[in-house]
């Protein structure tokens, strides 16, 4: 944005507010379209984590030799592969919100598998 004529050269000039309160503005406005965006996102993906938990809990023996049913941040990342519309982030931090609602507990955690994981420790969440 170009500083009004009579504001240049002057340090902490009025055309200094006039723009940083023009920037604020337009990095809000930013700002909210990526919340939005994320917003979507997240619903999407959530409702898939669900599906792909009752899924495996559908198919699971019940049986002690085999562990009770999960889903992880390595089924989100296979997800935003096929997916990449859902991938609205430079980096996947903001993922981490997919299990912040109380409809998922905490069952434990695993060795990351997927490329990309680099072999992390990553939570497994189940359904309550």
């Amino acid at each position: 944005m170009a500083v009004p004529e009579g504001d240049r050269g002057h340090g902490g000039s009025g055309g200094d507010r006039v723009t940083h309160a023009t920037e604020s503005a337009q990095l809000d406005l930013i700002m909210s379209g990526h919340r939005e965006r994320r917003a979507w996102a997240l619903g999407v993906i959530r409702e898939e984590m669900r599906g792909l938990y009752r899924e495996r809990l559908e198919q699971w023996s019940g049986l002690l030799r085999d562990p009770p049913p999960f889903v992880c941040g390595d089924d989100v990342r296979r997800l935003l592969r096929r997916r990449p519309e859902l991938d609205v982030g430079r980096t996947h931090n903001w993922l981490g919100a997919v299990w912040l609602r109380s409809e998922w507990r905490d069952v434990g955690e695993h060795v990351s598998t997927v490329p990309g994981g680099h072999l992390n420790r990553v939570r497994r969440w189940a359904l309550r």
